[in-house]
């Protein structure tokens, strides 16, 4: 298997895991999937399903870890209810990205934590019961560093690098 940009092992665990649920390079089933698999990422992960027409994301599972730094849990909320335009966007533009391309992706990036910057990794994995259309995505996160980032408002997210994976 190809080496991957991703950094943090747990992470690329669970895109070793992923990739080892795929048949004949078709998107895996959601069902197939079992977070007890790579355990670290319990509570690291968001699992976040696709509704179309018109296209929409609503977050089933909102990582235990990311409510807790942000004092909010999105679970049952859509993505297009995140506070902040800045993160809004960013979000919601990789998730159209992926649902239409079908590739995972490796994201690092810092984001406004309570009271300091954290800089984090992030996976974003895709599911499809039929193989093609993307019906689920699953994001499993790691934090990377608390550095500070650089940025002229100091609210909105930087994002430092972003990798489509050769799956």
């Amino acid at each position: 298997m190809p080496e991957t940009p991703i950094q943090h092992p747990v992470l690329r665990r669970l895109f070793d895991y992923w990739r080892s649920l795929r048949v004949d390079g078709r998107l895996p089933p959601f069902a197939r999937f079992d977070p007890t698999t790579v355990p670290e990422i319990m509570g690291r992960a968001m699992v976040i399903a696709v509704e179309r027409d018109p296209l929409r994301f609503r977050y089933r599972i909102y990582a235990t870890r990311s409510a807790m730094l942000s004092y909010i849990d999105l679970t049952g909320r859509y993505v297009d209810e995140l506070p902040g335009d800045a993160e809004r966007a960013i979000v919601l533009g990789r998730l159209t990205r992926g649902v239409a391309d079908g590739k995972p992706t490796v994201i690092v990036r810092t984001s406004r934590a309570p009271h300091d910057f954290v800089t984090f990794e992030s996976v974003m994995l895709l599911f499809a019961d039929d193989g093609e259309t993307v019906d689920t995505v699953v994001f499993g996160m790691h934090r990377l560093s608390e550095q500070p980032a650089w940025s002229t408002d100091a609210s909105a997210p930087v994002v430092l690098s972003e990798h489509t994976l050769d799956d």
